[in-house]
């Protein structure tokens, strides 16, 4: 599953864990990788991923969200990834708990291991 190739790649890049869903204790800095879309072009794998960087301020979250997409940019040294593209992302903000988010959306191809 290239979500796991992608938690795996961003928890070896990131000081902050990286999750496929959101923790179940309370920690003030983490990382989401969610499918939004996935399928398949010619043959190679392709997936959209929203990636939400989670922060106890916003300006926090837009540094965190900075080093994902960094880290994302670079994905393609893996020799399974071919292809990395950011196709947007957005702030949000749960007012309930608090939790300011800065989330990005790649566009994946790769292939199966």
């Amino acid at each position: 599953m290239i979500e796991s190739v992608v938690i795996g790649y961003l928890n070896e890049k990131l000081n902050v864990p990286v999750y496929a869903e959101e923790p179940t204790r309370k920690i003030d800095e983490y990382v989401i990788v969610q499918t939004i879309d996935n399928g398949r072009v010619n043959f190679i794998d392709a997936c959209t991923l929203n990636i939400k960087s989670v922060s106890t301020t916003f300006e926090n979250a837009g540094k965190l969200n900075k080093k994902v997409k960094d880290a994302m940019f670079d994905i393609i040294e893996l020799s399974n990834v071919s292809s990395s593209k950011c196709g947007g992302g957005g702030q949000r903000i749960d007012t309930v708990t608090k939790r300011y988010t800065h989330e990005c959306i790649f566009n994946l191809y790769y292939t199966e291991d």
